[in-house]
């Protein structure tokens, strides 16, 4: 059985889980969260896989680009991913990986300022 590899980051914004797979990362969820369980069964499930605790190159690129990222100096992120998923999650992590990061940005800055879900 093939493996994956957990570690975790300690963020400004709270824990994250990180898990790679071979050279790809695979899974960048909050920790402890039930969506981040989720995540884990379904990877498991496409991916038929036993997860590790351990690092991996991949993971530890990551965690450099979030430091970056939390210390203002990044805005791209270039680490591989292992997406996976029905052909309809993978159409739609594509898409957002097409998105730039200032449309992003005003998307995000949007959605705090406006009354949606009030």
């Amino acid at each position: 059985m093939r493996e994956i590899y957990i570690q975790y980051y300690t963020s400004p914004c709270g824990e994250l889980i990180l898990a790679s797979m071979g050279n790809e990362l695979c899974l960048c969820d909050w920790n402890g969260m039930s969506c981040a369980e989720r995540n884990k069964r379904r990877i498991s499930k496409y991916l038929n896989v036993e997860f590790r605790t351990e690092s991996s190159s991949v993971i530890e690129k990551t965690k450099t680009q979030l430091d970056d990222y939390f210390a203002g100096k990044r805005k791209v992120f270039n680490i591989p991913l292992c997406p996976f998923g029905t052909d309809f999650q993978l159409q739609i992590w594509k898409s957002l990986l097409d998105i730039p990061f200032e449309v992003f940005l005003l998307c995000l800055s949007f959605s705090v300022t406006s009354d949606f879900g009030s």
